[in-house]
């Protein structure tokens, strides 16, 4: 994505929806632009999908890792959570 993103002279990432069947791997070496652009992310992050490519929620690639807070869908609004379950399939993560 940082290679797009220069490439097009794109100044501002404001928004990223990953629905990747729980390959949020989309992310491995987007750093760079998670770090310089810091958009909220909306990811499906279901364990019975991440378990098919090595990873958890709480993995190595988890968006926790730049300083981003999960979100869950509740009640007609967005809720703050501590990390992701299994109760829920998709997450905001915001910083």
């Amino acid at each position: 994505m940082h290679e797009l993103v220069r490439g097009e002279g794109i100044e501002k990432v404001g928004f990223v929806k990953a629905d990747a069947e729980g390959a949020e791997i989309v992310l491995d070496g987007e750093h760079q632009t998670l770090l310089v652009h810091r958009p909220p992310l909306l990811l499906e992050a279901e364990d019975r999908h991440l378990r098919k490519y090595g990873t958890r929620p709480r993995g190595p690639r988890c968006p926790e890792q730049y300083g981003y807070r999960p979100h869950h869908w509740r009640a007609g609004r967005w809720i703050g959570v501590t990390h992701v379950a299994d109760d829920c399939r998709n997450y905001l993560f915001t910083t």
